[in-house]
């Protein structure tokens, strides 16, 4: 007897087959298809949104730091004066721009 590629193969191809099988039986699971967040739309919109707030919120943040540093250093009425034009128009411009991307 010889031992040739077809007889030591000759099963493979049916395992191959019935693995194959019982994996699809497996993924066609309801709870396999089903998405994990079905709320991901909402995250989606909601975290354009917040982006604006967080670079709001930062801006602020650092205008007040500036305001109470400027303040502490005593350098008097100007310096609070001129801080808080430089907010105001620095509040300006975000406001043109905020009009600008929700014209987009």
């Amino acid at each position: 007897m010889e031992d040739t590629v077809e007889k030591n193969v000759e099963g493979v191809a049916e395992k191959i087959i019935a693995e194959d099988e019982q994996r699809r039986a497996q993924e066609l699971d309801v709870f396999n298809i089903a998405p994990k967040r079905p709320n991901w739309d909402l995250k989606r919109e909601t975290d354009k949104k917040l982006a604006k707030l967080e670079r709001k919120t930062q801006e602020a943040i650092h205008t007040l730091i500036r305001r109470r540093l400027a303040a502490e250093k005593g350098g008097g009425q100007e310096d609070i004066v001129g801080a808080m034009r430089a907010q105001e128009k620095v509040q300006q411009a975000d406001d043109l721009s905020d009009e600008e991307e929700e014209e987009k």
